[in-house]
């Protein structure tokens, strides 16, 4: 019995970071998703049944806002960082986070 109470509390563990990582995942229009993992080290992007992994190479520099990010065969990417204020309503600013990377705008899944 407490064997299967210890599987239980692993289990609850697990779902509960899969739930937080869920909640830092950015999608796009067209159903990609980006997400860090290994603590910001390491970026996924998943387009359908495909997941490309990237690491990180360094800063941008030069006054943007961004990370460089390698794939598997040492192919740079630049990931940029946007916040849109959003204020077509009086007195109501949003602000909304977005990243750029490749050919995508990605913005919080949540959102």
């Amino acid at each position: 019995m407490p064997m299967r109470k210890l599987m239980a509390i692993v289990t609850l563990l697990c779902g509960a970071a899969s739930t937080s990582q869920a909640q830092e995942a950015f999608c796009s229009g067209d159903g990609a998703q980006i997400a860090y993992a290994d603590q910001g080290t390491t970026l996924l992007v998943k387009s359908g049944s495909k997941t490309e992994r990237f690491s990180m190479f360094g800063s941008v520099g030069s006054g943007l806002n961004g990370t460089v990010f390698k794939d598997q065969r040492g192919k740079q990417s630049v990931l940029l960082y946007a916040s849109i204020q959003m204020d077509s309503n009086p007195g109501h600013e949003d602000t909304r986070n977005v990243l750029i990377f490749r050919d995508r705008v990605f913005w919080p899944c949540k959102d």
